[in-house]
This record gives structure tokens, sequence and C-alpha cells, in this order.
């Protein structure tokens, strides 16, 4: 009797339990819907956060990830790339958990609550400041709002599209396939609160395209507030635009942008922005494809580059022009493609962490822009002007730069064509720039410069030629160079390099004009043979990003931290990325930037014993429920 009072009691309790199980599980399943977005003919659920300079991650997510831990900017209930049945990707978990992640979206052993790498309650992303400052709280949600709306196949001319509102596009288009002729598009009124909903979700854009295919033929769109972006296309919205104008007058308020995955076709376009932080041709978390073919992109802000990329962006037979930033940036494992433009660079002001001047940047900022990996820039037949600075600069990333029969002048005389050093970014000792540089019928001038940190793998073939310094103050890492028959080097000081390959045996293609070429420390003979190929390993400029922007398996080379995260998750040198809020530092005594909060472990890292680990997996969850019934 006692034996079956105590099975019944067991029998009780299990019934209870298992209603208590449904019970939490239903409502955490509520929780994760409440999250997800959704678009109808005039508004669509986003996130409210903020970013400042070249731009920030609302919330901390990833690559342009939705909530819920969508990969890729891919859309609520859209299964790609044969995902499985409720947006999981590649074998991914339930909840959106991708590659072993934590449960509600936490990557890489983040925190309860949002919380990566390390950051404060509240899912404050490198230090930021709690209320949804830049990479701030994911939880608020946004309505998209459009005083004018699209929703089904449309035709219009001589149309006029205006809002006044803060957060309001004055033309949105959700789905169809649509064509405006002759459009005026006007938008004014700058958003309340944070910003990064308008970076990343367009929510402030002047022409907005969430879904459907809308094509812009002639018109003239303008915008006057902040983050009021021109013409934006994001998710699976794509948009043609055919020789419109494109006006931006303050602030964070890009002429051509991309998000989320979206597709932007130009052609003929002429864009002028004027604020800071707001590049001509621009891309944002989650990237995109942009294509321009033809017409003027100018830009006069601070940090508003003519192009940044988190995307792959080609430019076509079109004038590209900075007065004040960067010419071109890239960002992570993106590209910029560049055939028959006029790029004309004038960066006389620094922004955010920038410490130097040049025209083409390729760096990592480490900030969620863009996944770690290989930048790559290519550029033909082109006339590429330095005014100020470094012609090519880079930073914190590997970058593979391809050049073809351009004209690249530096009129700074105390600019060098190639910089590769660290810089404000990254994990010190490790953030140097890593390069491999493709010349092909492709004259240059200027100097070759590189810190102890950074690599230089450097080919000229097809009547290419070098003037210039190379590594004058012997202070690279290492740098391989390799010359066909055709090509010459002509110095101008003496150089080190630590190989050489050349295959004219008779070495008549390299002018040391009186200075001496040191080839691993031993100077450099005419007489010797240099035609043995440089037995050089290549692996590091091969694809190898991942889409949480770490190595694979989450892993660093060599045993060191990602680049970008400190040791034991502390900042470098508490600065911030580039763009960010100038103070990043948690304020009130919270803990320092990108330290784990009451113990826990930073960065990924598994607690010692007896340190708070909290609920880490789905199987921690289910053990968390069961444990207080005494079943685990």
């Amino acid at each position: 009797m006692t034996t079956n009072i105590k099975r019944i009691s067991k029998l009780g309790i299990s019934v209870a339990a298992t209603a208590l199980t449904i019970a939490v599980i239903a409502q955490a399943s509520t929780a994760f819907a409440s999250t997800t977005p959704t678009v109808s003919a005039a508004s669509a659920s986003s996130t409210s956060t903020s970013s400042t300079g070249y731009g920030s991650q609302p919330g901390g997510m990833p690559n342009g990830n939705q909530p819920g831990g969508m990969p890729n900017g891919n859309q609520p209930g859209r299964m790609q790339n044969g995902n499985q049945p409720g947006g999981m990707q590649n074998g991914n978990q339930p909840g959106g958990m991708q590659n072993g992640n934590q449960p509600g979206g936490m990557q890489n052993g983040n925190q309860p609550g949002g919380m990566q790498n390390g950051n404060q309650p509240g899912s404050m992303q490198n230090g930021n400041q709690p209320g949804g400052m830049p990479g701030g709280d994911m939880n608020g949600t946004a309505e998209y709002d459009g005083a004018n709306t699209i929703s089904s196949d449309t035709t219009s001319k001589n149309q006029s599209y205006t809002s006044t509102t803060g957060g309001q596009n004055a033309l949105l288009v959700s789905d169809g396939t649509s064509t405006v002729s002759n459009a005026t598009v006007t938008k004014t009124g700058s958003p309340e609160g944070q910003a990064d909903n308008y970076d990343f979700y367009g929510t402030n854009a002047a022409v907005l395209v969430t879904n459907g295919t809308l094509s812009i033929e002639g018109g003239k769109v303008s915008t006057d507030a902040s983050y009021a972006n021109g013409i934006f296309a994001y998710g699976t919205g794509t948009i043609n635009v055919t020789d419109a104008t494109v006006n931006t007058s303050s602030n964070n308020s890009g002429g051509l942008m991309v998000t989320g995955g979206g597709t932007l076709n130009a052609n003929n376009v002429t864009v002028d922005t004027k604020g800071n932080s707001s590049a001509a041709i621009r891309s944002d978390r989650g990237g995109g494809t942009l294509t321009v073919n033809g017409g003027s992109y100018t830009t006069d802000g601070k940090g508003s580059p003519v192009i940044y990329s988190t995307a792959d962006i080609t430019v076509n037979n079109a004038k590209l022009t900075a007065t004040s930033s960067e010419g071109v940036v890239i960002e992570g494992a993106n590209s910029v493609t560049l055939n028959g433009v006029t790029l004309t660079d004038t960066n006389n002001s620094l922004n955010g962490q920038s410490e130097t001047y040049k025209n083409i940047f390729l760096y990592q900022s480490m900030s969620g822009d863009a996944s770690v990996g290989i930048s790559h820039f290519t550029a033909s037949d082109s006339t590429i002007t330095t005014n100020k600075g470094d012609t090519i600069y880079v930073t914190n990333t590997t970058s593979v730069i391809d050049l073809r029969e351009n004209t690249i002048v530096n009129n700074d005389s105390t600019g060098a064509f190639l910089r590769a050093e660290s810089a404000a970014w990254g994990n010190s000792g490790s953030n140097g720039g890593k390069v491999r540089l493709n010349m092909t019928s492709q004259s240059v001038s200027g100097d070759v410069v590189l810190d102890n940190i950074s690599t230089l793998s450097w080919q000229m073939s097809i009547h290419s030629s070098y003037t210039g310094t190379i590594n004058g103050s012997n202070t690279a890492k290492s740098i391989t160079l390799t010359l066909d028959s055709s090509s010459v080097l002509n110095l101008t000081g003496d150089s080190y390099v630590t190989s050489l390959s050349n295959a004219d045996s008779t070495n008549s293609n390299i002018h040391l004009n009186g200075y001496t070429l040191y080839v691993n420390g031993v100077a450099f003979n005419a007489s010797n043979d240099y035609t043995d190929a440089v037995n050089e390993d290549l692996s590091a400029f091969e694809n190898t990003q991942t889409d949480n922007g770490q190595m694979p398996g989450g892993q660093a080379p060599n045993g060191q931290a990602p680049d970008g995260q400190a040791p034991d998750g502390q900042a470098p040198n508490g600065q911030a990325p580039d763009g960010q809020a100038p103070d990043r530092q948690a304020p009130n005594g919270q803990a320092p930037d990108r330290q784990a909060p009451n113990g826990q472990a930073p960065d990924g890292q598994t607690a010692e014993a007896g340190e708070t680990n909290g609920i880490h997996s789905i199987g921690d969850f289910f053990r968390w429920i069961f444990s207080g019934f005494g079943w685990f």
C-alpha cells in the first residue's frame, strides 16, 4: 500500500511537472514570437537602436540577422538554401540557434539576455551605454510606416511622395513589381530615440523597399533629416533606379543603400550627400548586392566615403568624389570592384578611431557590421587620385587587392602607395594587415610600408612596374615579391624583402639606382639566380570566414584570440570601433568594456567550477526545469 501511494504521488508530480513544462515552453514561444518582424501593406515590425560614425549594430545581432536568430537577413518563415522548417539553417538547433549557439540567440557562449562577449545586461555591446545606445537593447520594436505605400503591382508617373514625420518613409514598398517615373520624393523629419533601426532597416529613408521590386525612372529624391537615407533596399527588396537624382543634407543619410541582403541597381544616377557618416554608395549589416553603372557620386561630410561596403559592390564607368573622407572603405569579408571609374579623394578629416589619412581603406572593426574574412578590392581601367594620405591602407584584416591597367596618382608627398599596420581596431599584437597584392599591366609609384605584424605577398606581371621604396625601415614581418620577366622594379631607397622570385634570370628588370635591395637580410646581387619560385603559403588568402564572423569552429589561428577580441575579454587599448559613440566606457562603475558581469565567463569561455554558467543550451533549459522535481 505504501508503495502504491508513493507511485501515485510520483505520478501526480509527473503530471504537474509536465503541465508546468508545457506552460513554460508556451510562454517562451510567445516571447520569441513577439520579436519576429511582420510586414503588411503599410507597416513592418523592426527593432530600435542607434549608430554613429560609419555605423554600429543593433543589439549585437551578427551579420544582419533578424530577431530570433535568423541568419543572414532572412525573413521570418522563409527557408533559404535548403534550411529546415522554422528558419533553421545547416542543421541548426530549434529556436534559431546557429552553429551550436545558445538559447535565445546567444552565440559562442554569450551570456543570457543577449549579452555578447561578456557585455553588460541589456545587450550592451563593447561597453555601450544602457537604454538603447549604439549596439544596445533589441527588445524594443518599431514599425515600418509609409506616408505612401505600395503592396501590389503599380505604375505611376509624375507623382509626389512626401513625409515630414520622423521614423516614416515617404514611399514604402512591401510587395509587387512596380514602376514610378519622374517622381518627386521628399523626406524631412528626424526620428526620435536611437538609430540602428534607421541604419539597418531603413525606417526613416525616403524610399524603402522591403519586398518586391521597384523601378525608379528619372525624378528626384531629397532628404533633409538625420538618418534619412535616400533610396534603401532591404531583405528581399530589389530596386532598379535610372536617370534619377538623390540629394541628402543631414548626418547619417546615405544616398543609395542596401542591408539585410537587399539588391539595388543604379544606372546613370547622380548622388550628392552633405552630412557626416553619409556615404553616397552604402551598405550596412547584412549587406546585399549593389551595382552602379555610370553617374556621379559625391560626398562632403566627415566619415562619408563615396563607397562604404559591408556587401558586394560593383561600380562601372562612374565618377566618384570624396572631399573630406576616404574614397572607398571595405569592412571585413566584403568587396568593392571598380571598372572604368574616376575616383578622386581628399581625406582631410579623421573619423572615429581613424588616425591616418587614406583613400582606399580595408579593415575589420569587429563591430558586427561584417563577417571576419578576406576583404577584396579590385580596380581596372580606372583613374585613382589621392590628394591627402596613403593610396591604400590595410589594418586588422586579410585582403586581396587586384590592380590592372589603372592610372594611380598620389599628390601627397608623405603618402604611401600601400601601408599595412596595426591601428585602433582589433587585438593588439595580431591586428596588422595581411595583404596579397596582384598587379597586372599596372604601374604604381610610392612607398610600401609595413609594421612588424603585417605581411605582403606581392605579384607583378605583364609589364607591370613599381617605383619607390619597399619596407625602407625594415619593419615588415614578411614581404614576398614575385616578378615576371616583363615587369620592372625601380628603387628610390634601400629596400627590404623576405624573399624574391624573378623570372628574368639576368635581373636586368631590377633597377637599384644606387640603393640596396636586401633579400632576407642579404644584399641583392644581379649575378645571382632568383628565378626559383617562392615557396609561399597562400592559405591565409582563401575564404575562411563563417556566418558568425569567427574562424572555422570559432577558433582563431595559432591559438590566438580572434582578431578584435582581446585576451580575457578585455577591450583593446580601451578603444571603440571606428564610427562608434566616443565614450565607450560602461557608466557608474559597471564592468569594463567586454568583461562579463558577476563573474560570468567572458567571450564564450567555460566557467570554472562554482562560477555561474546560466542556461547555455536546450538541454540545460530542460534540466533546469526538471531539476526542481528531482529528475536530474
